[in-house]
């Protein structure tokens, strides 16, 4: 019975031992830091139909919904997966980036009936497309603790494309009042059943309003017209148009996408004016791309010259340090080269 007495006492004074220790290393601060932590990260971005399939992001070309993508680590290990929403877009948010970051790839699991779109790699990385044309894997790429990666994006190419005989395909609009005037010129239209005139109010989500049947001869040149008449517009809108044309077994290509304003000078504003020091420009872009914003003398002559990144819808730059520029006249000029837009406005110092 003594023994007994001893030996419960011993476990007694051990787990008493054994609590106090815990109880030391969660308080004390070197403890504390050698525990467990990390700092998420997020990556997404869009895939994208590339209709002209130059591996670019250009005006107009949709987002394709419903396409599978991995998140996987540097040895190319799924961690998870996700599906692009109805605009294309996709997005992993809480990734475990250590305490340091750590190397990540992105798979891009091609639909069927398309092909990844070329790469082109001098192009700014939120314009071109990411994924390997053969396996669909973005090359390795780290993230960092707290960082947002929103530029890792695919170009897919319907396959169908290429498979009509269409040598020639280019769309011009016009607006005239309240009517637009769509041209397109097509050459060598054997197969081709119709086209299908398509408008758009978002760049993304286009309706077809208007059907016609090819009347060319093969290997020359026609040219087709259609009116778009009593538009119902304000000074804000930005409306989308594209051909479609399709052959007897559903197979279809893309024209260009061709934008028009209601108003000219509604896509860009500028303040204040007279300027001082910066100047202020808002943009609607018509498609996330890049914009050339250029200060001309009276002269002609440009004194100041600058890129900027903008994304579809309103945007806003600042172009800065105006002081030494001496008084008088100047231009700002705004050239977007993807859409085909350029604006010219008058400023004064």
């Amino acid at each position: 019975m003594k023994m007994f007495k001893i030996t419960r006492l011993k476990l007694i004074r051990a787990l008493f031992a054994f609590l106090s220790l815990l109880i030391t290393k969660s308080s004390n601060g070197e403890q504390i830091k050698t525990t467990s932590h990390y700092t998420t990260a997020s990556a997404g971005n869009l895939i994208w139909l590339d209709v002209d399939g130059d591996g670019l992001q250009d005006a107009g070309e949709p987002g394709v919904g419903g396409v599978f993508v991995v998140l996987a680590d540097q040895n190319g290990t799924g961690i998870v997966s996700t599906l692009t929403d109805s605009s294309g877009n996709y997005s992993f948010n809480n990734i475990d980036a250590g305490t340091t970051g750590k190397n990540f790839k992105i798979w891009f699991k091609l639909p069927a009936g398309y092909k990844f779109s070329p790469s082109s790699g001098f192009i700014a990385d939120r314009l071109n497309s990411d994924a390997n044309v053969v396996t669909g894997m973005t090359e390795l790429f780290t993230l960092l603790p707290g960082q947002q990666n929103t530029d890792i994006d695919a170009g897919i190419i319907s396959v169908s494309i290429s498979t009509l005989p269409l040598h020639r395909f280019q769309l011009t609009g016009r607006l005239s009042g309240r009517n637009v005037t769509l041209k397109w010129v097509a050459e060598n239209e054997l197969g081709t059943e119709n086209f299908v005139i398509e408008r758009s109010v978002n760049g993304t989500t286009y309706d077809a309003i208007a059907l016609m049947q090819p009347t060319g001869p093969l290997n020359v040149p026609t040219e087709y017209f259609h009116s778009d008449e009593n538009l119902g517009l304000s000074l804000d809108n930005i409306i989308y148009y594209r051909i479609k044309a399709m052959d007897r077994e559903g197979r279809f290509a893309y024209s260009n996408v061709v934008i028009i304003r209601a108003n000219k000078n509604a896509g860009m504003k500028i303040w204040p004016n007279p300027v001082t020091d910066f100047v202020n420009i808002t943009y609607i872009a018509p498609a996330t791309t890049t914009i050339d914003v250029s200060i001309l003398n009276s002269l002609g002559k440009t004194v100041r010259q600058s890129g900027y990144a903008v994304s579809r819808g309103l945007n806003q730059v600042s172009v800065n340090d105006l002081k030494d520029l001496s008084s008088g006249i100047y231009f700002i000029r705004i050239a977007n080269k993807n859409a085909n837009e350029v604006y010219v406005q008058k400023i004064s110092k």
